[in-house]
């Protein structure tokens, strides 16, 4: 039977807690995970980690399954957390070996791969390919040959930090797995034991972006088209999206197995850069599950999901404004696990 989960930050006790009572009281005839994210301020702070040792294996109930988060660096340059450097090998193995200390079953991770502002301006697609993904594959085949659990990249939105500024000379950018292309040209050469953790909102945010310029400019798009309005991505890669169940058939094909985790969540709006007196718009990441742009076939998905990976997890990684309360998860969980009981999906 599938696993949904909810988050909690890895180091805090009063919340882990929290979230296991809800999953507790919410979740029943499927079985209960928790993903445990890793906040950056773990790494090199021995303290801390044993924090999370002591968390996750004295709060969170023998039956649960665990799953970690490392930490992400989406909006700014990390090279311990970037995938293209060497220094991030190191630092994905500890963090690794601490998920198995503490019963973790996987650990997801980002590529990274973040080019600040200044850097993007003289970067092509065959220079950034060329140049950055064999490092990666070799870098992500180093940490999987240490590492004791096995390793899940997640998929990403655009433009990131399009959540929080509609000021396009501020974005950052990240070559790797956005697209269906971009993911298939990832996955096709990608070092074996590589699974895929899929997150929904990411991919919606994306998918909008990105259709709203191939309808707009076509096949013939071109590099001041995409200046002109203010995103950070390849012409190359400026294909339409499909929607959910389009891009599922593709991703049960091109994963097997291996798509092992989807974090759920809907998204909201566009992001617009701003220009004058025009403040341009945000999008919204995380959304309230079927409460958002994708509605009801977020739901249809999730349910298409868990018949075909009755071991696989869903995580419920919808924001929330108190992380005491949980109100905007309590309300997808539910409606969740309605859709999987209503569908027939099969139960414990």
């Amino acid at each position: 039977m599938v696993t949904l989960a909810l988050p909690a930050l890895a180091t805090n006790e009063e919340q882990t807690r929290y979230v296991v009572s809800l999953l507790e009281k919410h979740v029943r005839g499927f079985g209960r995970g928790i993903q445990l994210l890793l906040f950056s301020n773990v790494l090199d702070n021995a303290v801390l980690e044993e924090e999370v040792v002591r968390v996750s294996t004295t709060v969170v109930p023998g039956s649960f399954r665990k799953i970690f988060h490392a930490p992400i660096a989406p909006h700014h340059y990390d090279s311990r957390l970037n995938l293209s450097c060497e220094e991030s090998v190191e630092v994905y193995v500890h963090l690794a070996r601490l998920v198995a200390r503490c019963g973790g079953e996987a650990m997801i991770i980002h590529t990274n791969c973040t080019y600040e502002p200044d850097q993007w301006e003289s970067v092509t697609r065959a220079h950034i390919y060329d140049r950055m993904l064999q490092k990666v594959y070799g870098h992500l085949k180093a940490i999987i040959a240490q590492s004791p659990v096995p390793i899940l990249l997640e998929n990403l939105p655009t433009p990131l930090k399009g959540d929080v500024t509609s000021d396009s000379a501020t974005l950052v950018f990240d070559p790797f797995l956005g697209t269906v292309e971009q993911i298939r040209e990832f996955y096709d050469g990608a070092v074996c034991g590589l699974q895929f953790c899929f997150d929904t909102s990411h991919y919606g945010i994306l998918r909008r972006q990105v259709n709203n310029l191939a309808m707009k400019y076509g096949s013939g798009i071109t590099s001041h088209d995409v200046n002109k309005e203010g995103l950070k991505v390849f012409c190359e890669d400026v294909v339409m999206q499909p929607g959910l169940e389009g891009l599922y058939a593709q991703l049960r094909v091109l994963m097997g197995k291996k798509m092992t985790c989807v974090q759920l969540a809907d998204y909201k709006g566009e992001w617009r850069a701003a220009h004058g007196n025009d403040k341009g718009s945000i999008f919204e990441e995380g959304s309230i599950v079927g409460g958002g742009d994708f509605g009801e076939e977020l739901l249809s998905f999730t349910v298409a999901y868990a018949r075909d990976y009755p071991t696989g997890i869903i995580s419920v990684d919808v924001g929330v404004e108190d992380f005491l309360k949980r109100d905007e998860q309590i309300v997808s969980l539910q409606r969740v696990v309605e859709a999987l009981k209503k569908a027939g999906v099969k139960e414990e």
